[in-house]
């Protein structure tokens, strides 16, 4: 456990100020929703920065709903350098432990304003008593109601504005729930990819989730002229997965251009492919040398990102193999308040165990899902790859894929089959 987490933890270590940077850190990192700020009074921040910094997360939560990174970073360099804005906010990121209690940091702010006010009222209480001490009853009773008063909570909530918000935004648009596909089978069940959530898409090895990812990344940003992804590759290397991408966009054999054998027809269909794969410069991004939550939350900030794809999630370094089901569920949690306060949407890709290959037919469930339970509670969306053809080797099923939607929180579930080629790396419709 971290210094600062002890210290959150353990009230008689803490520092007020840690814990006040710590909880605004939280909000600006996304580790919690911006939402958290309400639960918080002013009077409960005693640094000047942190003051200024309160004001401008309610502002922007009262506003837009949600507060980011980039934004409270431009709204703070009106009245200093960007690069000290940016410096303070970074610095409270990074002080932010993994397992932070938002709760329990309000909780200490709380007590320490209530103490601090309370002596101070008592003192000014007992100064006024020395002075008349026949009003002595008037002014105690005064103190009492105003400690009193310090632990009131104003409940600053209205349905009518609620209901009028999201009747507004649904008539003119504005709500944007789920980033479509371009995939007609997956659109038509689901709708697209769930924004503010984490989709888990599980498959045996080989089984066909390189070939999904690349697929879904291509058809997402052809589907979203606006759309920018992330594809954070942890079992391949960068050159590999970017010849899956010029693979699928050229119709050139993969295979082929692992082993340099590739024909001057090849060639010129590269060229072609790689002028498309060029035009998804600054909405396509792609990493390989990432395995941590945090990096990629702030590199997903920083682009603005509307969806992260992780291939896949037990290689992360948050992930310990002595805590698999804990770890997990940390990373999935985290996620999912990342991917809520910034509209986005968060794709794990995992693995399967080999319960599914002793089944007849090989049919997946989510209960293959190594340490599944965590998992399968976060995310909202659970998709299956059935990889037929690997369990039976009968020909007639060599380019079929099924997506089997095994969890839809906002829709419906079911399967899907879908054409698939990975040597040439296309997932499409039938």
């Amino acid at each position: 456990m971290s210094t600062d987490l002890n210290r959150l933890v353990n009230k008689e270590h803490y520092s007020i100020s840690e814990t006040e940077n710590m909880f605004l850190g939280a909000i600006v990192g996304g580790t919690i929703d911006s939402e958290w700020v309400l639960k918080l009074r002013r009077e409960h921040i005693i640094s000047q920065n942190g003051v200024k910094l309160y004001d401008l997360i309610l502002k922007h939560h009262l506003e837009l709903g949600w507060c980011d990174f980039l934004s409270l970073q431009k709204s703070l360099s009106e009245t200093i350098t960007t690069a000290e804005a940016k410096k303070y906010l970074d610095d409270l990121v990074a002080k932010v432990p993994f397992e932070f209690n938002p709760a329990k940091a309000i909780e200490i702010l709380e007590e320490t304003f209530i103490r601090r006010e309370s002596t101070n009222q008592i003192n000014s209480a007992l100064t006024a008593i020395q002075k008349n001490p026949i009003a002595a009853p008037e002014i105690l009773f005064s103190v009492y109601e105003k400690i009193e008063g310090l632990i009131d909570y104003k409940v600053d909530f209205s349905l009518h504005k609620e209901v009028d918000k999201t009747i507004e935004e649904l008539i003119t648009g504005k709500i944007v729930s789920v980033i479509p596909t371009g995939l007609k089978g997956f659109d038509d069940l689901t709708g697209g990819f769930s924004r503010k959530e984490v989709t888990i898409i599980a498959a045996r090895p080989n089984h066909g989730k390189t070939t999904t990812s690349v697929s879904l990344a291509l058809s997402i940003l052809n589907k979203n002229p606006n759309a920018k992804v992330i594809k954070f590759e942890l079992e391949m290397d960068k050159e590999s997965i970017k010849r899956k991408f010029l693979s699928s966009l050229s119709v050139v054999s993969s295979y082929a251009m692992r082993i340099n054998n590739l024909t001057p027809d090849d060639i010129t269909k590269l060229k072609v492919g790689a002028e498309k794969f060029k035009s998804y410069d600054k909405r396509l991004f792609i990493y390989d040398n990432v395995y941590d939550l945090m990096t990629m939350n702030k590199i997903a900030r920083s682009v603005g990102a509307d969806m992260v794809m992780v291939d896949f999630i037990t290689l992360m370094d948050d992930v310990e193999e002595s805590s698999m089901r804990l770890s997990l569920g940390r990373v999935a949690k985290m996620a999912k308040r990342f991917a809520k306060a910034h509209n986005m949407s968060y794709v794990f890709f995992s693995q399967l165990n080999r319960a599914s290959e002793f089944r007849e037919g090989g049919r997946p469930s989510s209960s293959d899902l190594a340490e599944s339970d965590m998992l399968t509670q976060l995310a909202s969306e659970i998709i299956l790859l059935w990889y037929k053809f690997k369990i039976t080797q009968d020909e007639k099923n060599v380019n079929d894929l099924f997506l089997m939607f095994d969890k839809a929180r906002y829709s419906s579930i079911g399967d899907r089959k879908f054409y698939f080629n990975p040597n040439y790396v296309i997932l499409k419709d039938v």
